[in-house]
């Protein structure tokens, strides 16, 4: 084998200094046949595309404060409130911060869960004939207003037998609007409720009213008295507990409107004395109340309302898509001395002249 392979090289020479060399250049005839199968070809080109199409857009936050519960200068408001607000649409997040004299009030501010309002509980009741400041942040803008709170307790020996004059043409109309509002105070019998305190329970920190239309007489030059051609209502018991403050119902009555019955579903009445207990203030008034019974010129009254822009709803009882909801705010109901309301009055056998 050996000297096969010396055959194939050229002729070897030895130099002088022992170093083994060819006097032509060598050839390798041991052909490396070896096949790279190494058939990478992956060039670094990165070029992926990002295929994330997200399309969303930020919608901008546009809703304002609609209202807030007290409203803006609300007075005699009971010191353990919980602060609302309303908005015009629904949003993510919102706060109420209450201050006072003193600097910001301790509590909670919460988002309702349909995003359409907010609440704030304070930790603590709130001092008594102080004014306080809301700020509600919404839509990344701050809207302010403000509430007093109720004054100190009045006596309530000095309540017993206070007949108290909500003149309607006075009232602000919530709901429905002002222009429907006016068109019930036209049609409603006398102009005036009258609201007298028959007793006091210190046990059940309550109070009762008996409530009846009132009138100035057939010439409307009387002095003002009970209307006597509609039933009184004699309330529930009120809650006192927070005297100077009181809360009537929420209950379901009647309210006569001429030879017609209006029923009431979840009237309530809201309000405080003032220290004197000369007149009640803050009274809010809100009922269900069902029309179904009445007409407006020859049409139904939910019929016609529509026309003004209102809509009747559903009764709370059932017995249709007749119920107007009504809310009216009095800024003062002052006490008139020498009225008595007769809770037994025989309205049926009366002449209203």
């Amino acid at each position: 084998m050996t000297s096969i392979v010396l055959l194939g090289l050229s002729l070897l020479a030895c130099e002088d200094d022992g170093v083994i060399a060819s006097d032509s250049a060598v050839t390798d005839i041991d052909a490396d046949t070896d096949t790279d199968t190494d058939t990478d070809t992956d060039s670094d080109t990165d070029s992926d595309t990002d295929t994330d199409t997200d399309t969303d857009t930020d919608v901008p936050c546009t809703a304002t404060v609609a209202g807030t519960i007290p409203g803006d200068g609300a007075s005699a408001v009971a010191t353990d409130v919980t602060v609302q607000a309303v908005f015009t649409e629904p949003v993510d997040a919102a706060s109420i911060a209450l201050s006072g004299p003193n600097g910001d009030v301790a509590g909670a501010s919460a988002l309702n869960p349909d995003g359409q309002g907010a609440t704030f509980n304070p930790t603590d009741d709130l001092a008594r004939s102080t004014d306080y400041t809301v700020e509600v942040t919404v839509c990344d803008t701050v809207e302010t207003s403000g509430f007093s709170t109720l004054g100190e307790e009045v006596d309530p020996d000095n309540l017993t037998g206070n007949t108290y004059d909500v003149d309607m043409a006075g009232v602000t109309w919530v709901k429905p609007s002002e222009t429907v509002g006016l068109l019930l105070v036209a049609s409603f019998p006398g102009g005036h409720i009258l609201l007298n305190v028959e007793s006091y329970s210190s046990a059940e920190q309550t109070i009762d009213f008996v409530g009846a239309l009132g009138w100035n007489g057939a010439d409307e030059m009387s002095p003002l008295e009970q209307y006597p051609c509609a039933p009184a209502f004699d309330f529930e018991s009120a809650d006192f507990a927070s005297n100077p403050a009181f809360t009537i119902g929420p209950l379901d009555t009647e309210l006569a409107m001429g030879s017609e019955v209006l029923p009431l579903h979840g009237f309530q009445w809201t309000g405080a004395f003032n220290s004197d207990a000369s007149a009640m203030e803050s009274v809010v008034a809100t009922a269900s109340v069902d029309v179904a019974a009445f007409e407006y010129n020859g049409a139904a009254v939910c019929d016609f309302l529509v026309l003004l822009g209102e809509s009747c709803v559903a009764c709370p009882d059932g017995s249709g898509d007749n119920c107007l909801e009504l809310e009216l705010q009095i800024e003062e109901a002052p006490l008139v001395p020498g009225i008595t309301v007769d809770a037994a009055i025989d309205w049926e056998n009366n002449s209203c002249g």
